[in-house]
């Protein structure tokens, strides 16, 4: 066992939101473990409910793909929502995707092109990519 994996899941098992989201990051990427999205899945949700944004978003990105747990739209929108609203550029890039093709939610091309702009603004330049190939102006 790793030092880090060793001081991770130590402070993870206390309720340490970091520790859990680095734990369930390892085990997203397997690295220093073997992948497993299950654990990944597991320490990301204890992350999210603390509130930890970037758990939140990785927790809903799970949820949408189906990875480590059921496909879940509905969840995956819940829990990227949560992300974007505290300044996370990736989940509210996500978030201006989810809205933009309904996928949790129904479309709603102004709340996609308000959530994608935010995220241009945070420094996301796939949400750039993603304004421009859409044209999300048209929706402002």
């Amino acid at each position: 066992m790793s030092k880090a994996l060793f001081w991770y899941e130590k402070a993870a098992l206390q309720g340490e939101a970091v520790a859990q989201y680095n734990l369930a990051l390892m085990y997203e990427l397997g690295k220093g473990v073997l992948k497993d999205l299950n654990k990944a899945f597991y320490w990301y949700e204890k992350a999210a409910i603390q509130g930890y944004a970037m758990a939140q978003g990785n927790l809903g990105v799970l949820y949408y793909t189906g990875n480590g747990t059921i496909k879940n739209y509905y969840n995956g929108f819940y829990w990227i929502n949560e992300a974007a609203k505290q300044g996370d550029s990736n989940a509210q890039k996500n978030l201006g995707i989810s809205y933009f093709y309904g996928e949790g939610c129904i479309v709603d091309k102004k709340q996609a092109a308000y959530w994608i702009e935010t995220a241009y603004k945070y420094g996301s330049e796939e949400a750039k990519d993603f304004w421009d190939k859409n044209e999300l102006w048209r929706y402002k």
